[in-house]
């Protein structure tokens, strides 16, 4: 029985479908609900596990570890009725998520209509969540799993970055790949994180009040919503109509129950349904929600990643994150928490894409999720897949001083440090084409620095500046000139503040 189910059916959360793809070796959890005390068995294959469901009609089972197969395969629940899942793989699924640069619809990127054309890549698919804003934590979500094909229309709107990355990946291991996209367009970290996690951080309580603030109230905010909040939008944008004013109007406000921006209601909707599904690990690209509190990121962001972590009750499986890219923002929070996500490496296997040299000035959505994807797959390949390759740029290791210059030095120089990712290697002694540094004396005032590459050290100096104590890079939302230390594999250097550790 594959239609709908009946009422003391065995049921399953839409997370376990056709086409979908499990977690290979490990052991593989299997859940759903069907009347309380009935006898429930689930088989892929030769592995087979049986159990029965408690007072509330919940069971779930846990599969020994399943290999890749080379063709897939089928997976069967029996209780009262069975229901049978048809073309699943066993490989690698990554948990997708963060905010509109995750989301930015493959269709639209750059790249995209090339890489749609050319996908035919049916041991790749995905699942993607409708946006659910939860006040409790949900056990089920909505969403199906598509297989990775030119002509599936989902894959237009499909994330970019995950897309992309997942290419890479496949292309280099040939194991199948689950991506599970939940991402929310304009939301801030907050809002992933579970209540308890952000209650148990004293700094991060007031974001757990906010909350319970908002579900306590929630009967007279939506009074306030329809009585107020929606006629006084709705006049303003008849008044600006009025004026002849087409473009950049306010937007409609969100109603209480639908906003996306209080804390924790998206890991409720969106996270915990999918809670313990087998993962390989998460990739995440957000921040832009955050920018006005660049240091607290460093702690909110850590915490979420936890809480993910104990949660899934997987150990510390791999967070890959995107690092905050060039743009034109109005102060120095960009920065920090550009560098909060830096700082956010100390956590055991992370991994961070540098993207400093890809962003747009104008527009928080730059269309190249080409490289991002490609460079989350290099520290994926490295950190989760144990390959010996060169997957991070330029990092910022120690300095000395010698007659008024600063001499850098760096790991992950790869085969040599260069400026600019399209420039020949720079193989001369003093070449001037090195850009974004800054070096300050005693006083911390930094000022624009020379600097060139030498032996694969930059050595930097300044006029004014006789004994340079400090040094930072690419130090500002939108580095211009623009930053360009690149090693020869053609990755960027990480920005950084020698007085920032």
């Amino acid at each position: 029985m594959t239609g709908q189910c009946l009422r003391g059916d065995v049921r399953l959360p839409a997370i376990f479908g056709d086409h979908m793809v499990l977690q290979r070796d490990m052991s593989v959890p299997v859940w759903g609900t069907a009347d309380p005390g009935e006898k429930v068995t689930v088989q892929i294959g030769d592995h087979t596990a049986t159990t029965t469901t408690d007072a509330k009609g919940q069971w779930m089972v846990k599969l020994n570890a399943l290999g890749v197969g080379p063709e897939p395969c089928e997976m069967t629940v029996t209780g009262k009725n069975q229901r049978i899942f048809r073309d699943v793989l066993v490989g690698d699924v990554w948990l997708c998520s963060g905010q509109s640069n995750m989301g930015y619809a493959l269709g639209i990127s750059k790249r995209g209509k090339e890489a749609i054309r050319e996908a035919n890549l049916p041991k790749i698919r995905f699942f993607v969540l409708d946006r659910k804003v939860a006040f409790a934590p949900e056990r089920e979500c909505t969403g199906k799993w598509v297989v990775c094909r030119p002509d599936a229309k989902e894959l237009q709107s499909f994330s970019s970055v995950a897309f992309f990355f997942a290419e890479e990946v496949h292309r280099r291991l040939d194991v199948p790949l689950g991506l599970i996209g939940s991402y929310c367009g304009g939301s801030p970290a907050q809002s992933w994180v579970s209540r308890e996690a952000l209650e148990s951080e004293p700094a991060l309580k007031y974001y757990a009040e906010k909350f319970e603030l908002a579900r306590d109230t929630m009967s007279e905010a939506n009074a306030r919503y329809t009585s107020e909040v929606l006629p006084t939008w709705k006049a303003k944008v008849a008044e600006l109509k009025a004026q002849g004013i087409s473009r950049g109007m306010p937007r409609e406000p969100l109603p209480p129950g639908r906003d996306f921006r209080v804390p924790t209601v998206l890991f409720n909707g969106m996270i915990h349904p999918l809670i313990p599904f087998g993962i390989k690990g998460a990739l995440w690209y957000q921040g832009e929600a955050n920018g006005g509190k660049g240091r607290e990121y460093l702690l909110l962001f850590s915490t979420l990643i936890r809480d993910w972590r104990v949660r899934w009750g997987q150990g510390d499986f791999p967070f890959f994150f995107v690092q905050m890219p060039g743009y034109d923002a109005k102060n120095l929070e960009w920065v920090e928490l550009r560098d909060s996500q830096r700082r956010t490496l100390s956590l055991p296997n992370t991994g961070m894409a540098v993207t400093i040299d890809i962003g747009d000035k104008t527009h928080v959505h730059p269309g190249n999720k080409w490289d991002v994807g490609l460079r989350l797959a290099l520290v994926a390949l490295h950190g989760a897949y144990g390959q010996k390759i060169i997957f991070s740029g330029p990092v910022f290791d120690s300095m000395r001083r010698e007659e008024g210059n600063l001499i850098l030095s760096f790991q992950h120089v790869g085969g040599g440090l260069k400026a600019g990712r399209e420039s020949p290697a720079c193989e001369k002694a003093g070449d001037p084409s090195l850009q974004a540094f800054e070096v300050a004396g005693a006083d911390g005032k930094f000022v624009p620095a020379e600097a060139r590459i030498v032996a694969n050290t930059v050595v930097v100096s300044a006029l004014g500046v006789d004994n340079p104590e400090h040094v930072r890079y690419a130090w500002t939302p939108w580095p211009e000139p623009a930053a360009n230390l690149y090693n020869k594999e053609g990755l960027p250097a990480v920005p950084f503040n020698s007085l920032e550790p």
